[in-house]
């Protein structure tokens, strides 16, 4: 969900599309979290147990 609101806030800073991204049923983004290489990381931000961010790196 904090994709999909940063692609609709933020469209600029991706290179996807915010109604295309409502198309997808799995993120790129989520195959990173779950198998995770070293030339790809993603980073959280929290507020305490909350969800506030994230960042993702590649090589």
């Amino acid at each position: 969900m904090i994709r999909l609101e940063s692609l609709k806030r933020f469209p600029p800073s991706f290179g996807a599309d915010y109604e295309e991204s409502l198309k997808i049923e799995k993120f790129r983004l989520e195959n990173t979290i779950e198998n995770p290489v070293l030339e790809r990381f993603v980073i959280g931000v929290f507020d305490a147990t909350k969800l506030i961010g994230i960042c993702v790196f590649v090589k």
